[in-house]
């Protein structure tokens, strides 16, 4: 399957390495639009046109699967872009929240580190209420984070995390929540950033698993069976 991953720049290349570990079959365009970066400073407007004009070119290029490799993305546009293009399966990024709240007890703190677009949306709020057990959820924003990351200056984005963290690190936080792709290539400066042992979730493997769901129901229906089989 022809496959391609849509992000504003560097982020989703670890959704692509998440990818390409348990489904090397598949053949991947990776598209970073640099032209557009970053995403976070746009409105919810400007973000669905520049999704419209950039799924519509990779179609025309051949994919047949494609993943929002970007939260803010998959935030503001994924719903469009599913009624706009109905023959071809998306997968989006949103923070997994579902499975650290699953994961952790309901005493734990959890902090959610996305962009400033992501922090302040309806639809992460609506994430957290519909599955939080009791967990006190905090969520931070940040785009000077993104642009660090981007452009691999490592020096900006450990400076730009102590600051962030800096009120929390002396509290008993349990677990960090990866809500950008970009910050996935700093867990490591985000655990520095903790005197103490934390947990940190990210999409990779919620992505992962979504692929070989769709893949394998495609595979089903190619055979005549009924995708229900898979299940049983």
């Amino acid at each position: 399957m022809n496959i391609a991953i849509l992000d504003s720049g560097v982020g989703g290349q670890s959704i692509l390495a998440g990818l390409k570990k348990v489904a090397s079959q598949h053949h991947y365009t990776y598209f970073a639009d640099h032209k557009n970066f970053p995403y976070s400073t746009k409105s919810v407007q400007e973000l669905q046109k520049i999704a419209e004009e950039n799924v519509s070119q990779l179609i025309a290029e051949g994919a047949e699967l494609i993943v929002i490799a970007c939260n803010t993305l998959t935030v503001a546009a994924l719903d469009q872009l599913r009624k706009t293009f109905p023959t071809i399966p998306f997968i989006g990024t949103v923070p997994p929240v579902k499975k650290a709240a699953d994961t952790l007890p309901p005493s734990a703190k959890i902090i959610v580190v996305s962009t400033k677009h992501t922090a302040k949306s309806q639809y992460l709020k609506n994430l957290i209420q519909q599955h939080s057990k009791g967990q006190q959820f905090i969520s931070i924003g940040t785009t000077q984070l993104v642009k660090a990351v981007e452009n691999n200056d490592s020096d900006q984005a450990q400076h730009i995390l102590k600051e962030l963290f800096a009120p929390y690190s002396k509290q008993r936080v349990s677990a960090v929540i990866i809500g950008c792709t970009h910050f996935s290539f700093v867990k490591q400066e985000i655990r520095n950033c903790f005197p103490y042992p934390i947990q940190i979730f990210d999409s990779v493997e919620g992505i992962t698993k979504q692929l070989q769901r769709i893949t394998k129901n495609e595979s089903i229906i190619q055979t005549g069976l009924s995708p229900s089989f898979c299940c049983s």
